[in-house]
């Protein structure tokens, strides 16, 4: 198996596709970013995700992806039927047979943790079927949050890091850990009368 990539370096790359879907968005509708749909999100990230070596596909069932990432093994077709959904950016390797590395989903006007919760869940779900591990392509899940729209940046600040401590109390006691977490502030100056500010946050776990 290839050498897995930099987590901080995949969610770097994220939030500079965040930067670039906000300012592009806001050029072909006049509006803010906050009004984006989440696969505008996805398709950016896709296409700066080239830096990284692998194939990418956007909105792949999650249970075709647990299928080909644990090992042909008793169980695992009762593993991979439990999957469910679909995850917005999956990252596999080059080759034979293209196994699932990462996970990457996008969530927009995020005002609370309840609003990322089933994503971090399913990527923890994903992350930790097969036992070990060995039994597992799997090597990290990102959940990237655009928060909603705020008056100042303080308050973009606040709610980064209330999402933040919602997400390490979801990993209590669980066998994946949060392996990187940042956020940055992107700041809206033309759609409005006065600057609003957004929360671009990302979080990864790993095993």
């Amino acid at each position: 198996m290839s050498k897995a990539p930099s987590a901080k370096r995949i969610c770097a790359i994220v939030h500079a596709s965040a930067k670039k879907a906000e300012r592009e968005w806001r050029a072909v509708s006049g509006d803010d970013i906050g009004c984006a749909p989440e696969y505008w999100l996805s398709v950016h990230a896709l296409q700066a995700m080239k830096r990284i070596p692998g194939f990418y596909r956007l909105e792949e069932p999650m249970r075709e992806v647990v299928r080909d990432a644990v090992p042909a093994r008793r169980g695992r077709l009762a593993i991979a039927l439990r999957a469910t959904g679909r995850c917005d950016l999956v990252h596999r390797l080059q080759g034979d047979p293209y196994a699932p590395r990462g996970l990457i989903e996008f969530k927009t006007s995020v005002s609370t943790v309840s609003h990322v919760t089933s994503d971090v869940k399913r990527i923890l779900r994903a992350l930790t079927c097969g036992g070990s591990s060995a039994d597992n392509t799997l090597n990290y899940g990102i959940v990237h949050a655009l928060t909603i729209s705020h008056s100042t940046e303080a308050a973009a600040k606040k709610l980064a890091n209330t999402l933040l401590r919602g997400v390490k109390a979801i990993l209590v006691d669980k066998d994946a850990r949060l392996i990187c977490q940042s956020w940055e502030i992107l700041v809206d100056s033309e759609t409005y009368d006065a600057p609003v500010y957004y929360a671009s946050c990302t979080f990864a776990l790993g095993r």
